[in-house]
């Protein structure tokens, strides 16, 4: 989910709700919730701060954002950069799919909403880090890989693609949009290699 691969309605999904009622799809409930589990077993502290939304709730969340922009002086082409920085288009958004969760840790999430980059130096986000992919989730925005994904930075956004693929594209430093185009082309050759062999 990107704003080149846009949703043009809600995904209808079987809803689960979370200890502190935040909608995912029940689909990824186990695996998340086990994740959560084994964490905590550690002594880590997660919280959900945010996860399923509907487009028409993005869309309010970037008119939100875009309109403080522009507030603090911004012209409607800078407000709009600075904004889409870190807020998805309203049809562009993973929250919109049920697989993507932002989490953060207690003493963050007291100073302010908990989303910051700073999450990666806490416990909890070094092994959410090194363990989300045992869980099926991915890192969805990586740092240095801000041109590909068209989003900066997000050490608190995780997304569930599933164990096997979790694994091989943690292990191979990709994005989720380098990993589809490997499937894509992968795709492309089986049909050639059928085609050619009638």
């Amino acid at each position: 989910m990107n704003r080149y691969n846009q949703l043009e309605k809600d995904i209808e999904f079987e809803p689960y709700y979370t200890a502190n009622g935040r909608i995912i799809d029940s689909r990824i409930a186990e695996s998340y919730e086990k994740m959560i589990a084994d964490g905590e077993a550690q002594g880590l502290q997660f919280i959900l701060i945010s996860s399923y939304r509907s487009i028409a709730r993005q869309q309010e969340i970037y008119d939100s954002v875009y309109q403080s922009n522009i507030s603090k002086g911004y012209s409607e082409e800078e407000a709009t950069q600075e904004t889409e920085e870190y807020i998805a288009l309203p049809h562009a958004s993973e929250h919109s799919t049920g697989l993507a969760v932002d989490i953060t840790e207690p003493v963050l999430d007291s100073l302010g909403d908990g989303l910051v980059v700073e999450f990666e130096d806490t416990a909890e986000g070094k092994w959410l880090h090194e363990h989300a992919a045992d869980y099926g989730f991915i890192l969805r925005y990586p740092r240095g890989k801000e041109d590909i994904t068209i989003i900066e930075y997000e050490s608190w956004h995780f997304r569930y693609v599933g164990i096997e693929h979790a694994r091989y594209i943690k292990e191979n430093e990709l994005t989720l949009e380098e990993y589809v185009e490997i499937l894509k082309k992968n795709e492309e050759i089986r049909a050639k290699i059928k085609n050619e062999n009638g």
